[in-house]
């Protein structure tokens, strides 16, 4: 999984994998691999259909307008 390139972005993106009442923040190069751990852990060996949601929150830093401190922003 990558990321489009946002060309007028300066920072790396922030990823946050919410599942389960769980938060785990990852980088874009380990995202991959926490989803399929999660998945292995909702799933475990069950062979059905489970329902369970999982959220993936990506955030960039930008500046805020009133005083110039970095927000998160999230897309």
């Amino acid at each position: 999984m990558r990321l489009q390139n946002d060309p007028q972005s300066k920072t790396k993106p922030h990823l946050c994998l919410e599942y389960n009442g769980k938060s785990i923040y990852v980088d874009e190069v380990g995202i991959a691999d926490t989803i399929i751990l999660a998945t292995e852990e909702i799933a475990g060996h069950v062979k059905g259909i489970l329902v369970v949601l999982m959220d993936l929150g990506v955030w960039t830093l930008v500046n805020d307008v009133f005083g110039g401190d970095e927000l998160f922003d999230r897309r």
